[in-house]
């Protein structure tokens, strides 16, 4: 019974250490990308008031807009939100000219006005909110 454990606790960290946290499968065989609060290079987000992340925004090998710390197109994030997905956002809103204010990660007031200046422009529902459309739209 002791050595069952011992080696499940040793497969666990072998898999630990050698899973591709940048992204996360599926259930199908395929992968996903990574989302919301843990990022592969930068770890779990932690709001710091006044720290603002670099906006370099460019082509993934998809041909999508991507900032480098989400890759989610279906995430909802919305007013309060704090993650990862919400610096992609706010880089992504900044590209688009609709300026969120800073990248630091806080889902507020100016970053939920330029959201719904997308969505406007874009015709698609102004709700504030980001999900799968919005993402869409910031993406291309």
């Amino acid at each position: 019974m002791l050595s069952s454990v011992c080696t499940a606790l040793v497969m666990l960290a072998v898999f630990a250490l050698l899973a591709p946290w940048e992204k996360e499968s599926d259930g199908k065989g395929e992968d996903k990308p990574f989302t919301g609060e843990t990022h592969p290079k930068f770890g779990e987000f932690e709001y710091k008031p006044g720290k603002t992340y670099e906006c370099e925004v460019r082509r993934d090998d998809n041909g999508l807009l991507y900032a480098g710390y989400s890759r989610t197109r279906t995430e909802i994030i919305e007013r309060l939100s704090t993650r990862w997905s919400v610096v992609e956002a706010q880089c992504l809103l900044e590209h688009r000219e609709a300026s969120p204010g800073v990248a630091d990660g806080a889902f507020g007031n100016n970053t939920e006005r330029a959201v719904k200046r997308i969505q406007d422009k874009a015709n698609i529902a102004v709700d504030g909110k980001i999900g799968p459309d919005t993402w869409k739209v910031l993406r291309k």
